[in-house]
């Protein structure tokens, strides 16, 4: 048994350590599309807001044109003013955040898909993309509740003492990171396996299995995780004499390589969990 436990830890060890020193061209590639994805979404985010704006601006010239009844929009409809203008204008909102929202879902769920054929050395199908936008959806929204909840939860525990402790909001940070890597462990078994499968069902059924009953494998990294953040929130001290938007610029710069790092390792471990599973069930 002690031979076993030992064993278990050296393979997280050498695990940990071909994570920086077996890494291949798919790191670039899939860096590249973390900070295309980035650049795309704020090049339609800012699109947005100019459209969004020229509205506005339209907005304050249908006011100018209601001066006779004391520039309010609400006499547009005491008047009977409620024309085509107002209309268009609701209409013209409506739609350009519908586009941008779309377009950001297309982009995200589709580079993100390509990420994680890179990561798991599969093939793109237009086939099962679709079942990939609906998994980003649902699992999006389950993921960002139980984040908040946990912050909530969190923050009414150590209310308390949080505005004058410096190590409860330490102890506050600790812990929402834990429960974020833990999400983001589950995030990648669940869209490896479906990058595999190509089936929901049968991605959830394995993401679970590797994710949930297997979670004690994934007490180390979820270690080796926090240590390295730490030292990253180091490494980004000594750039904060910078000018801000450079700080901006190899800020998120450092937490892509380090999100990106952290996929590959996770995977590694869903792949040993499996291999894990298939040789008891061999043995069996």
């Amino acid at each position: 048994m002690k031979m076993a436990r030992e064993n278990f830890f050296l393979s997280r060890l050498r695990f940990l350590k071909e994570s920086f020193t077996k890494l291949d061209r798919r790191f670039i590639y899939i860096t590249l599309l973390e900070i295309a994805l980035i650049i795309i979404t704020l090049v339609v985010l800012y699109a947005w807001n100019n459209r969004v704006m020229s509205i506005g601006n339209d907005i304050d010239q249908l006011k100018s044109q209601l001066s006779p009844f004391g520039g309010n929009v609400t006499n547009l409809y005491s008047a009977q003013l409620r024309d085509d203008t107002a209309v268009t204008i609701f209409t013209r909102v409506i739609l350009s955040s519908a586009v941008a929202i779309l377009f950001i879902i297309f982009v995200w769920t589709i580079l993100k898909n390509k990420i994680y054929n890179m990561l798991t050395a599969t093939k793109f199908s237009w086939r099962t993309y679709w079942r990939f936008v609906v998994v980003t959806i649902i699992w999006g929204a389950i993921s960002v509740a139980l984040f908040m909840i946990a912050q909530f939860l969190v923050y009414l525990w150590l209310s308390g003492s949080f505005e004058t402790s410096f190590w409860t909001r330490a102890l506050v940070l600790a812990l929402l990171s834990i429960v974020g890597f833990t999400l983001y462990w589950l995030t990648i078994n669940l869209f490896s396996q479906l990058a595999k499968h190509g089936k929901i069902w049968m991605a959830i059924k394995s993401a679970f299995h590797t994710g949930i009953t297997g979670f004690v494998r994934f007490l180390f990294p979820l270690t080796a995780a926090l240590v390295s953040m730490i030292l990253l929130n180091i490494i980004f001290l000594a750039i904060l004499a910078l000018s801000e938007q450079l700080i901006m610029i190899f800020g998120t710069l450092l937490a892509i390589l380090y999100f990106t790092w952290m996929r590959f390792y996770y995977y590694k471990i869903i792949e040993s969990s499996e291999e894990h599973k298939k040789q008891k069930t061999h043995k069996r």
